[in-house]
């Protein structure tokens, strides 16, 4: 009878073992099947290498804004419905505060005229020329009493913000970037405490050049930081684009480049892309190098100059793939002491089409604020 129980619980004790082994070997082949579904489901999106930020355009809050020139205002508001928000460019500096004879501080009531209420405006500080901002920069008194003026002439005349536009391409020492970023933290914070909207307006240069604007300290204190996305190539310098759209290896910078530079420290709702609607014009030797300072040309010159009719000799227009931009190459003569001189001219120009490839990217990046300058120009 022992024999019999001890053989049957053995049975009974294989059987359970054959069983665990079984429901373990299920579990195993069942955690298998998950991994490999696993690994299949999460393969692609690990080898896939993801751009910037891509939004798409009806995510994004878009804003489209324009700088209106003190010597180009518009006559009607209905000329700038299409805006959200207006820059008036601007006021000056002078010994004493705000420059009140210059003739920006003089049309200021003309801007005011066209300004719509669902409209926002924006006041520009515009400092370009180095002497004054060296004077400026030099005295705690004078910036002082030129906060005062502008704060005073912001709320005054119904602008909801001010933004500084401090221009300085000589090379500098490193106090003068100092002294800016001292200067626009007691401008920004001065603003902000009469509930005005702040903004800083910089090169597009700003990192390739390495101009002295410390947008790491600055940043924090304005609302907006608007990037002058264009004059990349100088009048004074080599032709070339306004700002190469691509071509980074050609051209030694472009916009894809700079915007990447900018994102890195600038909020990307706090930026804002400045399209310069304008040209220039080199007069070049025939190795097209330049022999004398470029003209400047709005869109709308250029246009009516080339575009409509290039009445001049062996003129070529041609768009840049790279750069998405428009190269005009043409030839003038003049007979002189009985010899027929030949002039060679190259135009480089910003335009809608160029502007939109531009655009498009950039909203791609989830960069919606875009702004023109300037009205009048195209």
């Amino acid at each position: 009878m022992k024999k019999i129980i001890v053989i049957i619980a053995i049975v009974i004790i294989g059987i359970l073992v054959i069983s665990y082994q079984l429901f373990v070997n299920k579990r195993k082949l069942t955690s298998l099947k998950l991994v490999n579904n696993q690994s299949q489901i999460s393969l692609e999106p690990k080898i896939i290498k993801q751009p910037m930020l891509r939004v798409t355009s009806f995510a994004l809050h878009e804003s489209k804004s324009v700088f209106i020139p003190y010597w180009s205002i518009a006559t009607e508001a209905a000329q700038l419905k299409q805006y959200n928000k207006l820059y008036y460019f601007g006021v000056t500096t002078a010994n004493l505060g705000i420059n009140r004879r210059d003739t920006g501080y003089l049309n200021l009531k003309n801007f005011t005229k066209v300004v719509e209420s669902t409209q926002e405006s924006v006041l520009v500080l515009r400092m370009l020329d180095e002497n004054d901002i060296h004077t400026v920069l030099d005295s705690e008194n004078l910036q002082n009493k030129i906060i005062e003026d502008l704060i005073d002439l912001a709320q005054e005349n119904q602008f909801q913000g001010i933004a500084l536009d401090l221009e300085i391409s000589t090379l500098f020492p490193k106090s003068i970037e100092e002294k800016i970023g001292q200067f626009g933290m007691q401008l920004f914070s001065l603003a902000k405490k009469a509930k005005l909207k702040t903004s800083l307006i910089v090169y597009g240069d700003t990192f390739y050049r390495k101009r002295p604007y410390n947008l790491v300290i600055l940043t924090p204190q304005v609302d907006e930081v608007a990037v002058m996305a264009y004059d990349y190539h100088k009048s004074r310098g080599e032709p070339g684009p306004n700002f190469p759209f691509l071509g980074k290896v050609k051209y030694g910078y472009d916009f894809q480049t700079m915007v990447g530079n900018f994102v890195k420290v600038v909020p990307k709702d706090k930026l804002t892309i400045i399209f310069g609607m304008f040209g220039y014009e080199w007069s070049v030797d025939e190795q097209k190098k330049p022999i004398m300072p470029a003209k400047s040309l709005s869109l709308n010159e250029i246009k009516t100059k080339f575009l409509e009719k290039c009445e001049w000799k062996d003129c070529v227009i041609k768009r840049d793939e790279l750069s998405g931009e428009t190269e005009i190459n043409y030839i003038t003569s003049q007979l002189k002491d009985n010899f027929a001189y030949l002039y060679y001219h190259i135009v480089w120009f910003e335009d809608e089409q160029s502007v939109k490839i531009k655009n498009d990217w950039l909203k791609q990046q989830g960069i919606a604020n875009v702004a023109f300058w300037a009205y009048g120009y195209y």
